[in-house]
């Protein structure tokens, strides 16, 4: 029987995998080959004699055969193991983990990557500018990420909150929080907070432009300072909020990332609790 691994697609509806035409051959003979083809895609890439972009080296996907096999293979381990399956892993593990180690690590691959690194053009508007938009009818919250401030070493948070002439919200929170990590391991951080010299609350005009600037106080807004938080106890206008959320000098050598994101929760008129979260991966 023909391994279904190997083909590009399964052929079955949501191209979900055919465990029914899956034999215990097929696992080790996917991953082989699988490993080949993750070769010949790095050495296409490596290989190329143009200079290296963004688009002939970060974009290429490569062949999913062996993430295919491993997915399948390891989830039947967890789920459905027997002596045979448990053997073949104790001989594959050793192997696709030095397999992996060499592809993430190919020096040839990571000349190319820092080649597109230090020689990147600028980003344009659209490029450095992430919108969310949540209507739920009342209110409607939009939150954009502006282009990363690199002068001060920060992140530029707004956050407009839209309320209908008449009604309120009450207890809205406002939370900024961050991560730091490498691959799929993080942990939340205490390295970076809200640059709060730099916060900003005005009122939103009707021509959606940020207007009169609303100052702190009990029947405003609230800052807490040690928990990252922004409180208001009853919005009944509309509203934009402008944050700064500082970044640590990082040794770009650590193979860590950043990861930062920003909660914003309330109750709505009928006490019906809406929660909106923006996050931004900074490598």
């Amino acid at each position: 029987m023909q391994n279904p691994f190997l083909n590009k697609i399964y052929g079955t509806p949501f191209d979900t995998v055919p465990f029914d035409q899956i034999r215990f051959e097929h696992y080790e003979e996917a991953m082989m080959e699988g490993m080949k083809r993750d070769v010949a895609d790095i050495q296409r890439i490596t290989q190329n004699p143009e200079a290296p972009t963004f688009e002939n080296t970060i974009i290429p996907k490569g062949d999913r055969t062996l993430s295919k096999v491993t997915n399948t293979f390891f989830n039947l381990i967890s789920a459905n193991t027997d002596d045979q399956m448990d053997a073949l892993a104790q001989k594959m593990t050793p192997i696709l983990t030095e397999h992996s180690n060499r592809m993430m690590l190919d020096p040839d691959l990571w000349l190319r990557v820092k080649a597109v690194h230090d020689d990147h053009r600028p980003l344009d508007t659209e490029e450095t500018t992430t919108t969310t938009t949540v209507d739920y009818g009342t209110p409607t919250v939009q939150k954009t990420w502006s282009a990363w401030d690199k002068a001060n070493n920060a992140v530029e948070w707004k956050v407009t909150v839209t309320v209908p002439q008449g009604e309120s919200f009450k207890n809205v929170v406002l939370h900024e929080r961050d991560f730091y990590g490498g691959e799929s391991v993080w942990h939340q951080g205490d390295k970076m907070t809200i640059d709060w010299s730099r916060l900003l609350v005005q009122e939103l005009n009707n021509d959606n432009t940020a207007g009169d600037t609303i100052t702190e106080g009990e029947d405003t807004y609230v800052k807490n300072e040690t928990d990252n938080t922004i409180t208001f106890p009853t919005l009944n206008k509309s509203v934009v909020v402008t944050l700064y959320t500082n970044l640590p000098k990082m040794n770009t050598t650590d193979n860590q990332h950043l990861k930062k994101d920003v909660t914003f929760t309330g109750l709505n008129d009928d006490n019906k609790e809406y929660t909106v979260k923006n996050t931004v991966n900074i490598t």
